[in-house]
């Protein structure tokens, strides 16, 4: 099975040069000409911002699948608002990789690749990707938690965490100086009034 290249040029300006998979093709049990495959050529977003990939739901069609009937409904957040869309659970094929991943389809919806699918075909190739997934901290306490916020499952990984962070305050402080409001912008964009532990 031949490799396949995703394009991207960092020395262009990323807002006109997306990273674009040139191929991705959606399986599925046949469609109304026996049609068992349908490949999106050149035109699949890599959106490593996205959970899940997305894509038109007459693909589905064409390949006999129906995520209306046997998908999930969901609302899904995206930039232009909440778009209704519908999730199912499918075979993908790209980077050399067949893996089964969630697709969510929508009329018109634009081709991406999500992280779930890129995580997928990274697994599939050997590498191990569950390292990479870490409980999120919401940049603030929910209202009446009286301040608590979700603890990570691993408490060494969040030692390690805050070691670093450490280390890159001090490295920060070292080129900056002890400037406070920096300081205190950066400990806001992590949840709290310390970073790493150190108080701000």
């Amino acid at each position: 099975m031949a490799s396949r290249q995703v394009s991207y040029d960092d020395d262009q300006a990323y807002i006109l040069n997306r990273p674009i998979l040139d191929q991705l093709t959606l399986h599925g049990p046949g469609g109304p000409r026996g049609t068992t495959t349908f490949t999106v050529l050149n035109s699949v977003l890599v959106d490593t911002g996205a959970d899940y990939t997305q894509l038109d739901i007459a693909a589905a069609a064409y390949v006999g699948l129906d995520p209306v009937a046997s998908g999930r409904r969901v609302r899904v957040a995206t930039a232009g608002g909440v778009v209704p869309l519908h999730e199912l659970d499918v075979d993908l094929e790209f980077l050399g990789r067949r893996v089964q991943a969630t697709v969510h389809f929508g009329a018109g919806a634009v081709p991406l690749l999500g992280r779930q699918g890129l995580f997928r075909a990274v697994s599939a190739a050997g590498f191990e990707t569950s390292e990479w997934l870490q409980q999120w901290y919401a940049p603030a306490a929910p209202a009446g938690s009286g301040g608590a916020r979700p603890r990570h499952a691993d408490a060494a990984r969040r030692e390690d965490r805050d070691a670093a962070v450490r280390a890159w305050l001090a490295e920060t402080r070292q080129a900056y100086g002890d400037d406070r409001e920096l300081l205190r912008l950066l400990a806001e964009s992590f949840g709290g009034r310390t970073l790493g532990g150190v108080a701000i």
